[in-house]
């Protein structure tokens, strides 16, 4: 697994082959310990190969006991655990994406919230404008069919009246149009509550 042969590591330390300076490996006086009380030792860590390529392992160290339950033998087995390492850091970076994806998602969607509401105040000011121009049309029309001949009939200063019940008309539009748009605006957001 690790690519040595016998002859290559007969004589040397494991720690010297194995680890380098950066590599933590287990401590000396910790394992000691846990093999005194006769205990495994379940351990994933990272180690070279002989080429120098890290390796992720698991390193299970297990006590054969005698029938007095004194350790007679250590049996150790090193499993490479290397793509379920890799898959686990796969997973680690998909998860990330997946957030990054999420908290872009999310922004959009404000952003698309935002002009959906532009949107509809657009809407509204373009409602209310209409509104206002019919309202105007129909007040000028009522005055020009109806009043202006009543005023003609009966007062001498016809055209001063006629004119100021006009501009009267004119003043009177704006109000009226806030008062529309609010109204509009107000049945917007009882439909957007509504529909949340």
């Amino acid at each position: 697994m690790l690519g040595y042969r016998l002859d290559e590591i007969k004589g040397n330390l494991l720690n010297d082959l194995l680890f380098n300076k950066d590599t933590p490996i287990l401590d000396p006086n910790e394992l000691h310990k846990t093999m005194a009380e006769n205990h495994s030792i379940n351990e994933e860590m990272e180690i070279r190969t002989k080429k120098g390529d890290l390796l992720a392992v698991l390193v299970n160290i297990t006590p054969i006991l005698d029938y007095e339950l004194n350790p007679e033998k250590y049996i150790s087995i090193i499993s490479d655990i290397s793509v379920q390492k890799e898959n686990e850091r796969a997973l680690v970076r998909q998860e990330k994406k997946i957030e990054s994806q999420k908290l872009l998602l999310e922004t959009k969607n404000e952003q698309l919230q935002v002009t959906l509401d532009e949107l509809r105040k657009v809407k509204i000011n373009r409602k209310s404008l209409f509104f206002s121009i019919t309202t105007a049309i129909v007040l000028v029309i009522l005055t020009e069919a109806f009043i202006d001949p009543i005023i003609d009939e009966y007062s001498s200063f016809n055209v001063y009246i006629s004119l100021s019940g006009k501009i009267l008309i004119a003043l009177m539009l704006k109000p009226m149009e806030n008062v529309y748009e609010r109204i509009l605006l107000k049945r917007a957001v009882n439909l957007k509550s509504d529909s949340i």
